[in-house]
């Protein structure tokens, strides 16, 4: 990183060598401010890293760890195409959630799989329902 020498209050005016350095360093594009306050917006065309985290286009990517999104309020999720908010585990997709005409459509994509309700019973892990898409969707409902 390159510094930007500044001075506050009345203390001596900079020297030409340290203006000339800082607009050759302004330039470089590699600027470390420390303690600095923005009024206004602040734009990086070529992505902002924080902590772990780095904003680029339209690309939030954690190098490490889990992603907590914790809102006081509720959390909407909003896509224009169809609503489709699509699942990966790494590069394969293996399911979504779209508006099919209107319709509350959710999608297993990876073939032959079932798709999985879920749920704990005094600590134990049960399927309460599979829908079996190898069978057609035969659907199988935990019953006593």
């Amino acid at each position: 990183m390159s510094t930007i020498v500044t001075r506050s209050g009345k203390g001596s005016p900079l020297t030409n060598t340290e203006v000339d350095a800082n607009f050759t360093n302004l330039n470089t594009g590699k600027a470390e401010l420390s303690g600095a306050t923005f009024t206004g917006e602040i734009t990086a065309n070529a992505g902002v890293a924080v902590d772990n985290f780095t904003l680029d286009g339209t690309t939030l990517a954690l190098s490490s760890g889990d992603m907590t999104l914790d809102a006081a309020g509720r959390i909407d999720l909003s896509a224009d195409d169809n609503g489709e908010i699509r699942f990966f585990d790494g590069s394969s997709m293996y399911g979504q959630i779209k508006d099919d005409d209107d319709r509350l459509k959710i999608q297993g994509l990876i073939p032959n799989k079932a798709m999985l309700l879920v749920g704990n019973d005094g600590g134990s892990e049960v399927t309460m329902l599979s829908l079996d898409a190898e069978n057609a969707g035969d659907a199988t409902f935990n019953n006593f």
